[in-house]
């Protein structure tokens, strides 16, 4: 039926294999699960992709036991993870498995399998987990995320530091240090992929979970730090030496980091400070420098200062510009203004002089 899907749909959808299993298998339970089988096949139309949902369930329903077909795949539901994995390493095929459950084969399997009193309540628990990961766009998510859930003695794909092996967090960390070594300052702009970030939340969630949200984020300087603080909090952990490539290789792209201030001498000093931590490969230390809280919240103030004493000076600067515009106009109002304040001089003064003269006439 797989290498022939087009003949194969022709014969399921005529009366042929119907009175065929009643005549030689006389199993009214294949029966059920045969027409149960055609009918959530059509349920997605019968266009495209009509044949992938069909042929893998009538081999389900005509054998249960049978492993499960789909497309150029053929696997027991206990080797799910090795499918997985041997399409990664293939690097092809890794849209059969997202089909497999976006098109509810892996779940007829399941409704076949409880039919038939079968304890299937681990399997629906992971299953709920697969397409919760495949649903969510996160760089902690996806296939990758399924990869290392299904096979958790898998060794981390990423290119980076696939050819070490790489089994843990610490293996990782050290791998990372290796390959930034050789790349001899060419370093790429991604230093947690999609791999690193999957395989690490699969082995110690703790490590990474609470950035996962900064290493999904699309602003440059979250990306960064969040990359920091995920590398300084393995090497303080399991207790790794100094790192010095893999910190030039952070230091390499820290210049986000660095802007967030907004004062151009302290931006001047951190360049200093993490040039001269680069060498000494302890991240905590690059991590102190560039994550500062209170000098973050004194360069915030004094910003903001800053941006009011702008705002005053434009303001006066405005005023100075309209009067140099029309210099005969402001002229004569200020003429004006000086010439009513010194009248209102002289007439008090006057006033002022004909009191005293009428006191003095009276005494």
């Amino acid at each position: 039926m797989m290498n022939n899907p087009q003949d194969a749909v022709h014969l399921l959808e005529s009366s042929e294999l119907t009175h065929w299993i009643e005549r030689s298998l006389g199993s009214v339970e294949i029966k059920e699960r045969y027409n149960l089988a055609l009918e959530s096949a059509k349920e997605g139309g019968v266009g495209v992709g009509y044949w992938d949902r069909l042929i893998p369930r009538i081999s389900i329903a005509l054998d249960p036991n049978a492993p499960i077909r789909y497309r150029t795949m053929s696997f027991h539901i206990n080797a799910l993870g090795n499918v997985l994995a041997d399409l990664f390493i293939g690097k092809k095929g890794l849209a059969n498995f997202i089909d497999l459950f976006n098109n509810g084969t892996i779940y007829f399997w399941l409704s076949t399998s409880a039919d038939m009193n079968r304890d299937v309540s681990e399997h629906i628990q992971t299953f709920e987990k697969i397409k919760g990961f495949l649903q969510k766009k996160q760089l902690v998510s996806e296939i990758e995320r399924c990869l290392y859930f299904l096979n958790p003695s898998v060794h981390c794909l990423s290119p980076y530091v696939e050819e070490y092996f790489v089994l843990n967090p610490k293996d990782l960390i050290v791998a990372l240090e290796q390959f930034a070594k050789n790349r001899s300052g060419n370093y790429p702009e991604t230093i947690i992929d999609k791999h690193i970030a999957c395989f690490l939340i699969c082995r110690d969630a703790r490590l990474i979970e609470p950035h996962t949200y900064d290493l999904s984020s699309g602003d440059r300087h979250k990306y960064i730090m969040a990359n920091l603080k995920v590398l300084a909090s393995i090497q303080k952990f399991y207790d790794v030496g100094p790192l010095p490539n893999l910190t030039s290789w952070l230091v390499h792209y820290a210049e986000p980091l660095i802007e967030r201030f907004h004062d151009k001498d302290r931006q001047e000093k951190l360049k200093k400070d993490i040039e001269v931590e680069k060498d000494n490969g302890i991240l905590q230390n690059l991590l102190s420098i560039l994550e500062n809280e209170q000098k973050i919240k004194k360069d915030q103030i004094a910003f903001r200062r800053a941006i009011l004493r702008y705002k005053e000076y434009s303001l006066e600067f405005d005023s100075i510009k309209q009067k140099l515009a029309k210099p005969k106009f402001f002229s004569e109002r200020k003429g004006r203004e000086w010439a009513a304040t010194i009248s209102g001089i002289i007439s008090a003064l006057i006033i002022i002089g004909f009191i005293m003269l009428h006191y003095q006439g009276t005494i």
